[in-house]
């Protein structure tokens, strides 16, 4: 808009330098028209003040808990009663599945727990973040997943974004996002892909 006026009025000078000193000012073009200032973006959702978030956190604190407790356990039932009946799980390995798929791996998982080349033996939640917005919650965690794999003991890191959603007063999980962390490169070593 600003550039718009600058032409029209370096166009107007010189149009006048060039004109006979007596001849009439050539008329001016009507300046563009105006365009509709752009929508404002809703503002973004705000943290509830801490005298309200506190109860909030804790209870998601609670749930997350109960939800990584439930993975450590291979427990179906208590899964499908965290999760929301539209959850969706993004895993370490870039899968999206359903609420169905995830609460089915788990039911295989927990018939198949012994005697298994593999075997989940702790999930460690070392790190955990919640921020509450309303009825809605983002809980970003680190965990260490250690079990043991043909024998052999092996801690998997890895960090988890969950979001909840408060439904009737009661948190449920409505997505998951897991990434793998991948240990330390040494120097001068290059990152394998």
């Amino acid at each position: 808009m600003l550039l718009t006026a600058m032409l029209v009025f370096v166009s107007t000078l010189a149009s006048q330098a060039a004109s006979p000193p007596h001849a009439a000012p050539p008329p001016q073009a009507a300046p563009p028209p105006q365009a509709a200032p752009p929508p404002q973006a809703a503002p973004p959702p705000q943290a509830a003040p801490p005298s309200q978030a506190a109860p909030a956190v804790k209870d998601v604190t609670a749930q997350t808990r109960r939800y990584f407790d439930a993975v450590r356990r291979n427990d179906a039932a208590e899964l499908d009663g965290i999760f929301s009946p539209d959850y969706v799980e993004v895993s370490p390995l870039g899968q999206v599945d359903k609420r169905a798929q995830v609460v089915g791996f788990y039911q295989v998982a927990s018939r198949a727990q012994t005697g298994q080349p593999s075997e989940l033996a702790d999930v460690t939640v070392d790190d955990l973040v919640v921020s509450v917005y309303g009825d809605v919650a983002v809980v970003i965690a680190g965990e260490s997943f250690k079990m043991s794999v043909a024998g052999k003991p092996v801690a998997r890191p890895v960090r988890s974004t969950l979001v909840w959603h408060r439904r009737a007063g009661v948190w449920t999980l409505v997505a998951s996002h897991h990434t793998a962390i991948r240990p330390p490169v040494a120097p001068g070593k290059s990152v394998e892909r």
